[in-house]
C-alpha cells in the first residue's frame, strides 16, 4: 500500500519543479526600453521609447516626435499610433523574443505592412 504523504511530497515537488522552469518575473516586459527598428534598406530606422507602466510610446527620430500607446503582453509589444492631420496612423507588433517588428502603415486598401529588426538600445541621449 503506498503511502498517502509521500505521493502529496512527490506531487508538490514535480509541480514546483515546473513553476521554477519559466518565473513570472522572466515573462514581464522591462518598464522602460528604448529600441532602434530597421527595415528594408531605404527605409528609415524606427526609434522607439516604449513605457509599459503608463503605457505610452514614443516615436523619437521623426522632426516632430509621436506619442503613442503599447500594450504588453507575455511575449509581444503591440504599439498604436494615431493618425495626426495627412499623417496615417500606424500600427505594429513587435516579438519581444525573436526581436521582429511587423507595422502596418494607414488602414484599409491602401495599407502598406512591412517588417523588421529590433535591437535594445539605452534609454536616453547618447551624448
Amino acid at each position: 500500500m503506498k503511502h498517502p504523504t509521500i505521493s502529496l511530497i512527490s506531487l508538490l515537488a514535480f509541480g514546483s519543479g515546473l513553476a521554477g522552469c519559466m518565473p513570472e518575473e522572466a515573462l514581464k516586459p522591462p518598464a522602460q526600453v528604448q529600441l532602434a527598428c530597421a527595415f528594408a534598406q531605404g527605409q528609415p530606422t524606427m526609434v522607439l521609447v516604449l513605457d509599459t507602466g503608463l503605457e505610452t510610446a514614443q516615436w523619437l527620430n521623426l522632426p516632430e516626435p509621436r506619442q503613442g500607446t503599447v500594450r504588453a503582453a507575455a511575449h509581444q509589444y503591440q504599439l498604436e499610433f494615431p493618425a495626426v492631420g495627412r499623417t496615417p496612423a500606424v500600427r505594429a507588433r513587435i516579438d519581444r523574443y525573436e526581436a521582429t517588428i511587423m507595422r502596418t502603415v494607414g488602414v484599409g486598401k491602401t495599407a502598406v505592412s512591412q517588417s523588421g529588426r529590433c535591437a535594445k538600445q539605452k534609454t536616453g541621449p547618447r551624448l
